[in-house]
């Protein structure tokens, strides 16, 4: 079992992670009371009559880059912090839409105040190129504001790519935002000299899983996430 710092600060509990084969495991789990919540990974289902406050698979999707790309389209552009400044409320809405499916929301003995300072500092980790070093935006030619983002990283080291945030006002869903911003990425890490695009999701986001399957994406692995409080 790992103690998780980061998200022990966090979220201010003191939160740990293992992964189990066995549900017989989760008696070592009870006998941590120096624990408030668990995070548990696993490769097959675990019963959910254990009380479990969050239960969901995670999916990493995957394509390989073998072709080169064309320009796709001009209302994408490469954020600015200019920009993120002047619409950050915008961004941040749809930071949030992003992460409908995701534990920390789903989950509702997590403070939900907290999902959202989460994903603002995700936001913010993006803009300053903490993390992902990518951030593309979707402008509406009329307003200048934006109707969607996607965030990833570009690794330079492993030639993997992978997609952080990712998501389109839901108003503009259906049309073909979500393709042309995920295109972009594709072009940009294909010139970068990356090899793959990894995309994790939630097997429960059944639309996201149908987007990526459509925009040729496979399933490579899937891993089962639990929420377990003591």
């Amino acid at each position: 079992m790992e103690k998780l710092n980061w998200d022990s600060d966090f979220f201010e509990l003191r939160i740990a992670q293992i992964k189990i084969n066995n549900p017989n495991q989760l008696k070592v789990i009870d006998e941590r009371k120096d624990l408030d919540l668990v995070y548990i990974n696993s490769d097959s289902p675990i019963d959910i009559s254990n009380n479990f406050s969050y239960t969901g698979t995670k999916v990493e999707f995957r394509k390989k880059l073998d072709q080169p790309y064309q320009d796709i389209d001009f209302n994408i552009q490469n954020i600015n912090i200019p920009y993120f400044n002047k619409n950050q409320v915008e961004l941040q809405k749809i930071a949030y839409t992003s992460g409908e499916y995701s534990r920390f929301f789903r989950d509702t003995r997590l403070d939900r105040s907290r999902f959202f300072q989460l994903y603002d500092k995700w936001l913010e980790n993006a803009i300053n190129k903490l993390h992902d070093n990518i951030f593309l935006v979707y402008i509406d030619n009329n307003t200048n504001c934006p109707k969607g983002i996607l965030t990833g990283r570009i690794d330079n080291n492993s030639h993997k790519s992978k997609i952080g945030l990712f998501a389109v006002k839901n108003e503009y869903q259906g049309m073909g935002i979500g393709k042309a911003l995920l295109l972009q990425f594709e072009k940009i890490a294909f010139n970068s000299n990356q090899i793959e695009i990894i995309i994790p999701t939630q097997h429960e986001n059944v639309g996201a899983c149908k987007f990526y399957s459509k925009m040729n994406y496979l399933i490579s692995k899937s891993e089962y996430i639990y929420h377990y409080w003591i």
